[in-house]
């Protein structure tokens, strides 16, 4: 193949992986452009790989399948999610954008393949990370369930370790992309691994507190540790927003190390988005209950001015959707 044959090929193949990235994203897909060109393509392929991963755990396979695939991908990451797309493919029950990765799954194996090896290996080792932890509270789950129950985490402190393996490894692996690619300097690196983890766990706290009545009333699944079981409803939900406040000092550590512009403008709006949820949620946790999501002027707010006018045009691209439905 000519050179520039490969050139428009591993652009047309960037171009996909974007456009996928964007189907499933949501939000992240407007802070994703905030990062130079090359985080970008490793972030977003890295997005779409642990989103194929999800997909097994979140799929209607019977729990057996999808224990047997975990435990593969903890040992196997890419192989566990191959032998996942017939099985993805032939379910009813997965949503469209979802499937849309497994079938364009060789072309994100693909893209993958493109990046350096070192950054490949990261990848993999953190998704085989990530995929024993599903695992290991799947199987809590799974135990929670058989005994009629709901809840399956004890403590706060299992809620935590939770989080880790959802995304507070991932926050170690953006960091240690964020050295690679020479935006952290060496002498800051082990401390900021720390600061990294805690602003993973800290959006994916977010994710627990927005998503908890969905999940209880579509999957009969509830993060909310039972060592919360004697407080109110308003109290269990400050407790955890209480849990995630304790990353905040970190995570302003993590920002203030952070040299690059780009860098620091994507993790300060992750962080801003974040705390944005947590301060609203503080003041009305009976929103939660209800299942009602952060007002979007809340979010729009806590976006750099860049982002702002996307973030318009993408809720009312939402709105114009919904009511064309």
């Amino acid at each position: 193949m000519s050179n520039l044959k490969q050139r428009n090929s591993a652009l047309k193949n960037r171009s996909l992986i974007i456009q996928l990235h964007d189907s499933v994203a949501r939000q992240h897909a407007l802070f994703l452009r905030l990062l130079p060109d090359k985080l970008q393509d490793s972030i977003a392929v890295m997005y779409l790989l642990f989103r194929m991963l999800d997909t097994i755990e979140d799929s209607e396979l019977n729990d057996i399948k999808r224990a047997i695939l975990l435990d593969k991908a903890s040992n196997d990451f890419i192989g566990a999610l191959k032998e996942a797309k017939s099985l993805v493919l032939s379910s009813n029950r997965v949503e469209k954008s979802y499937q849309m990765l497994f079938e364009n799954s060789d072309s994100i194996f693909k893209f993958h393949r493109s990046l350096e090896p070192e950054i490949q290996q990261e990848i993999e080792m953190t998704g085989m990370k990530m995929a024993g932890g599903m695992n290991k509270f799947f199987q809590k789950f799974i135990a929670a369930k058989q005994n009629g129950a709901a809840c399956f985490l004890e403590s706060l402190s299992e809620l935590e370790e939770y989080c880790y393996f959802a995304a507070g490894c991932v926050g170690e692996l953006n960091t240690r992309m964020f050295r690679y690619r020479g935006y952290i300097k060496d002498q800051n690196f082990n401390e900021m691994l720390i600061e990294g983890k805690s602003l993973g766990i800290y959006l994916q706290l977010v994710n627990v507190l927005r998503d908890l009545a969905e999940d209880l009333r579509k999957k009969q699944k509830s993060y909310m540790p039972k060592e919360l079981t004697d407080k109110n409803p308003s109290e269990r939900i400050r407790s955890i927003i209480q849990l995630a406040r304790k990353h905040e000092l970190e995570i302003k550590k993590y920002l203030s190390n952070l040299d690059n512009n780009s860098v620091k403008d994507y993790c300060s709006t992750l962080f801003k988005v974040g705390k944005a949820h947590y301060d609203y949620f503080e003041d009305a946790p009976e929103e939660i209950i209800k299942g009602n999501r952060v007002p979007t002027s809340k979010i729009f707010f806590a976006l750099p001015w860049k982002l702002r006018y996307q973030f318009a045009i993408f809720n009312l691209k939402k709105v114009f959707c919904s009511i064309h439905h």
